[in-house]
C-alpha cells in the first residue's frame, strides 16, 4: 500500500448524506483500508438542492458534492469526507441517463478526488394522476415498490414533494394529501432507492 493510502488506514470517513449512502460505502472502505464510514445524524444535504425541485439546484454537481463534503467535515470535525450527487435525464420517456458523481475530500491535504459513472436505467418521467388508484397503476409501471415513488405538486407557491414512498399505504396517503391542496399530482420514480 502506498504511503498516501496508508494515511487513511483505519480512519473514520464521514459520508455527507441523509439517505443512507454510507451503508453502500462501508464495506469497500473497510475491505481496502480498514476505514470506518459514518454519516452525521443531523445533516441537511437537501439545502444544496433536490432532484424533485422543491429546493432548487443552483450548483454544479461537483460543487454540490464538495459543499456536502465540507459540511460533513464541519459538522463532525473529521478531516475526511465522502459525498455524492446524482442527476437523471429522461429521454423519450423510456430510458433515463443516470450520472453519479462520488467525491472524496481530504481537508488536511486540501485534496479532492472524484469518480463519475453514467449508466442508462429504465426511466419514466412523471405521470399526472387523478387519485390513489391511478397513482398505484402509474407507479407499478416504473417498478414500484422495488423502485420507490415520489409524488409532487406545484401549488403556485412552489413544489411540494413527498419522496421515498415505499409501500402501498404511503403512496395513496401522499397522493390524497397532495390532491387536497387543489393542484394536479404527479407521480414518478424515486431513483435514490
Amino acid at each position: 500500500m502506498s504511503e498516501a493510502a496508508d494515511s487513511y488506514r483505519e480512519a473514520t470517513i464521514v459520508f455527507a448524506t441523509r439517505h443512507g449512502k454510507e451503508r453502500q460505502a462501508a464495506a469497500p472502505f473497510h475491505a481496502q483500508l480498514a476505514a470506518h464510514v459514518i454519516a452525521p445524524d443531523e445533516i441537511d444535504t437537501d439545502q444544496f438542492g433536490t432532484f424533485t425541485g422543491d429546493i432548487e439546484r443552483t450548483r454544479t454537481p461537483l460543487r454540490a458534492a464538495l459543499d456536502k463534503a465540507l459540511l460533513g467535515t464541519a459538522l463532525t470535525g473529521r478531516p475526511y469526507a465522502l459525498a455524492s450527487e446524482a442527476t437523471y435525464t429522461t429521454t423519450w420517456g423510456v430510458l433515463a441517463r443516470h450520472h453519479e458523481l462520488l467525491l472524496f475530500h481530504d481537508r488536511h491535504r486540501q485534496m479532492t478526488l472524484t469518480e463519475n459513472t453514467v449508466v442508462t436505467v429504465r426511466g419514466h418521467g412523471t405521470t399526472t394522476v387523478a387519485g390513489a388508484e391511478d397513482a398505484q397503476a402509474a407507479a407499478v409501471r416504473f417498478g414500484f415498490p422495488a423502485t420507490h415513488a415520489v409524488a409532487l405538486i406545484d401549488d403556485g407557491t412552489g413544489i411540494v414533494a413527498r419522496k421515498g414512498l415505499a409501500d402501498t399505504d404511503a403512496l395513496p396517503a401522499a397522493v390524497t394529501e397532495l390532491l387536497a391542496r387543489g393542484a394536479p399530482v404527479h407521480i414518478g420514480p424515486d431513483y435514490r432507492r
